[in-house]
């Protein structure tokens, strides 16, 4: 089992255009691409996809659009329809696809152009039939061109370079082995070999990718795995080789498989997001850590049941003079899993004790709020994990 959320974002989504996206990470719904394979996973683990939706919180397209699983380069059996202008929930509730080792996942968003901006919060889910396992990444556009350098990136979020060797690594809360790892390079003018890595902690982890020089395309490694246990900090590092010219990367991914059926839900923004939580402000759980004052468009409408625990978030900067409370919540109402970080204070926080349950059709958020005060939270990054009893899990969700 496995459930991932893309993210959410607005704007830019006037003109018509067959937008694609990958079936992991956070991302937002203009980092669309417009050429498929640079989107697409090989799939390693047979892996069942189902309850595609789409919630849309503003809609300026001019006719309906539509989102389809990808499969193979071609339609899968899912698709969403969102009328010209409507908003609210949209959900394939009847359709599945069914993929086997090496057949190919994306998404397609099928957008007719508009007015004005479309915003939207976009899922799936996945079930391998067996122990927990998802397929986590980060998706975006990385273009690197110094020689000799080592570019630690985060293993969840947005792709992008300039990013601390220590900040960018996210520490585990669930015993898992990363495996199949995979990178999609678009271009590449080296002249020498560039390697992508596993990194646990300071080190090298085991999986490992050499990039050929002048080569592009898909490549994974299927042999190498990594073990994490509770508390490694996991991060993929780039090395360009020696020598000039760019070399351009969209996605790096990997899949990470649980003992059991609790898995770790991620949402990344490693340049951090600032929050001043005195005026109540709601996230998603999973994709980008993006804020809203409205709580819908972040709600993620869960399949089977299940429950929540751990949640951890790690803070890099506060000038909060109070306490800020980060509360799941569940059909809008508060539960009794909260996180609260301190005033004034940085570093990794987690909440070891609490847990909450969820049936099938909750609808899972968490709000951002404090007590007055005055002063703002900056969080790069927050984990949850996720114990599915029964169903799918999410598989991506972007905005």
């Amino acid at each position: 089992m496995g459930c991932k959320v893309l993210n959410y974002g607005s704007g830019g989504t006037s003109a018509a255009l067959d937008a694609y996206y990958p079936t992991f990470g956070g991302v937002s719904l203009n980092a669309a691409s417009t050429v498929e394979p640079r989107t697409e996973t090989t799939e390693q683990l047979n892996k069942t996809f189902s309850g595609l939706f789409a919630y849309v919180s503003a809609n300026g397209h001019a006719a309906s659009a539509t989102l389809r699983f990808r499969k193979n380069g071609a339609s899968g059996n899912q698709s969403v329809t969102i009328g010209a202008g409507l908003t609210g929930l949209f959900r394939d509730s009847t359709n599945s696809d069914v993929l086997v080792s090496g057949d190919k996942s994306n998404l397609l968003y099928d957008r007719p152009g508009g007015t004005s901006s479309t915003a939207a919060l976009v899922g799936i889910f996945s079930d391998t039939g067996k122990t927990a396992t998802a397929r986590v990444g980060i998706y975006g556009s990385m273009s690197l061109s110094a020689a000799s350098t080592n570019n630690t990136i985060p293993c969840a979020g947005n792709l992008r370079t300039g990013v601390d060797s220590i900040v960018g690594r996210i520490p585990a809360t669930r015993a898992y082995t990363a495996k199949n790892m995979s990178v999609y390079i678009v271009s590449n003018a080296r002249g020498t070999a560039c390697t992508v890595k596993m990194r646990k902690g300071g080190a090298d982890a085991g999986p490992t990718i050499t990039v050929g020089a002048g080569l592009s395309g898909y490549f994974e490694d299927t042999t190498n795995t990594a073990s994490f246990a509770i508390t490694d900090q996991c991060s993929y590092y780039f090395v360009t080789g020696t020598g000039s010219g760019s070399i351009v990367s969209t996605v790096i991914s990997h899949d990470q498989e649980f003992a059991d059926n609790t898995y770790m839900q991620y949402a990344c923004e490693i340049t951090g997001r600032s929050v001043n939580g005195a005026t109540t402000q709601y996230m998603c759980t999973q994709g980008l850590p993006g804020v809203t004052t409205t709580e819908p468009v972040q709600q993620v409408r869960m399949t089977g049941s299940g429950s929540f625990s751990g949640l951890a978030i790690y803070v890099s900067a506060n000038s909060a003079t109070v306490g800020q409370d980060y509360t799941i919540r569940k059909n809008g109402v508060d539960t009794s899993l909260v996180l609260t970080v301190p005033s004034t204070s940085t570093g990794y926080f987690q909440n070891t004790t609490d847990s909450v349950s969820y049936a099938d059709g909750d609808l899972i958020s968490i709000k951002i709020s404090r007590s007055g005060g005055t002063g703002a939270v900056t969080h790069r990054y927050y984990t949850l994990n996720t114990t599915a009893s029964t169903g799918f899990t999410p598989q991506t969700i972007f905005f």
